[in-house]
């Protein structure tokens, strides 16, 4: 322990917390950029999909997820497939990973205690490696 700067007493050394984020806001911001990349809004791709906007946000957020089913059936209506939009989720996490960032493979409400969540489309890592975008 060591001595503290207001009044001589001993203090805990305190750790860093863990930054993490989910598997779930990797998804999200992989399906987000897919859309984006061929200009389609939400309400577009819901119209094509048969999911309503504001659930696919909710996704898009990392808040909720989609089935299979629906996963690729996103993926082809941006002009993608499902085995390449996972690669993309894959390369995303690669890149959290060599930036000190763990993702989590559970909800927002099961993180371990010490874990910071940072949403996964705010963190500059994914952009400034480049193979996530």
């Amino acid at each position: 322990m060591a001595a503290s700067a207001w009044g001589g007493g001993m203090t805990r050394k305190v750790s860093a917390p863990r930054l993490c984020t989910t598997h779930a806001s990797v998804v999200g911001l992989a399906l987000t950029r897919a859309r984006k990349r061929v200009g389609m809004t939400l309400v577009t791709l819901g119209e094509h999909v048969g999911l309503s906007q504001a659930l696919l946000s909710r996704v898009e957020r990392g808040q909720v997820s989609v089935s299979l089913a629906h996963f690729v059936a996103i993926a082809e209506v941006c002009q993608t497939t499902g085995s390449a939009l996972l690669e993309s989720v894959e390369t995303m996490s690669a890149a959290l990973a060599r930036h000190g960032i763990e993702v989590l493979d559970v909800g927002v409400s099961e993180a371990p205690n010490g874990a910071l969540l940072i949403v996964a489309k705010d963190i500059p890592a994914l952009s400034a490696d480049g193979g996530a975008e």
